[in-house]
């Protein structure tokens, strides 16, 4: 065997440059899958800021429903404020998918219709009779149990969780 640099034979110089390419091959794979470590650590973070973002959106579109139907039953002018309503729920079905937003407005808006019409009648230019007196009181009782079912309703769509 002939001697080189620094007393090391030609076999040596070569396993020593082959560690050299393994260890600089392993800190670009290291390098690597620290990258892509982040970049899932971004996909993740970018997914919780998304579903953040919706069920903001989803908790402001369900108080302003809650707060229009209480101002509905709570006497304010029925006519506006169903129209306002139905508006809001129309767009709600983007938020909300057209499962939730079908049983919204089977039990909430056919209540609030119902009570809305009621409401008009009673408040009409006659003197009201006791049968329209006992039906605006059926659909005030109505509209308070479409009310209270509205956590119900939401209860899966208002999360956090997938």
């Amino acid at each position: 065997m002939v001697e080189t640099v620094l007393g090391m034979t030609e076999l040596q110089i070569k396993l020593f440059t082959a560690i050299g390419q393994i260890l600089v091959a392993a800190a670009v794979g290291l390098i690597a899958w620290r990258q892509w470590r982040t970049a899932h650590q971004q996909a993740e973070t970018a997914r919780n800021k998304l579903r953040l973002d919706l069920f903001e959106r989803r908790i402001e579109a369900y108080n302003k429903l809650r707060g229009i139907v209480n101002r509905l039953i709570d006497g304010a002018g029925p006519e506006p404020a169903f129209y306002e309503l139905v508006a809001l729920i129309d767009d709600m079905r983007w938020l909300f998918g057209m499962d939730v937003m079908k049983r919204v407005r089977e039990d909430v808006l056919g209540v609030m219709s119902d009570f809305k019409e009621a409401r008009l009648a009673l408040e009409g230019p006659q003197f009201p009779s006791s049968s329209l007196v006992d039906l605006y009181n059926e659909c005030v009782g109505e509209a308070r149990v479409a009310r209270d079912e509205l956590p119900e309703i939401f209860q899966d769509a208002l999360t956090l969780l997938d």
